[in-house]
């Protein structure tokens, strides 16, 4: 689907929308489910979602530099030998224990050298 059909589909979706929620606002989930059934693409998603969030201040040209911009990840350099790195996942979350092994005696881990 070319760049000007997503765009057709996205306002018939936001005139939808609008239409929906004039007649019930208290069917909200509802309303946004038949509003956004005829969108298939992200980039469609992406702008439908700041128009929801937004829909008097939304701006495309705002939302697109918005998505177009690249986000960084942080690259961690590896820790020295002496540091023991543990991960613990628990669902999409991730703990992440560092400790610094020359802290504590080999023999009592709760004792701390000095």
């Amino acid at each position: 689907m070319d760049r000007e059909n997503e765009r057709k589909v996205l306002h018939e979706s936001f005139a939808k929308c609008k239409e929906l929620f004039q007649h019930d606002q208290t069917r909200t989930e509802f309303n946004l489910c038949q509003s956004m059934r005829n969108l298939t693409t992200d980039w469609q998603a992406k702008h439908f979602y700041s128009f929801i969030a937004n829909p008097h201040g939304y701006n495309e040209k705002e939302v697109e530099q918005r998505i177009n911009v690249k986000e960084e990840v942080a690259k961690i350099e590896p820790y020295e030998s002496h540091m023991k790195v543990v991960e613990y996942k628990n669902g999409p979350e991730t703990f992440i224990h560092v400790r610094n092994e020359n802290l504590y005696n080999q023999d009592d881990e709760k004792t701390v050298s000095v």
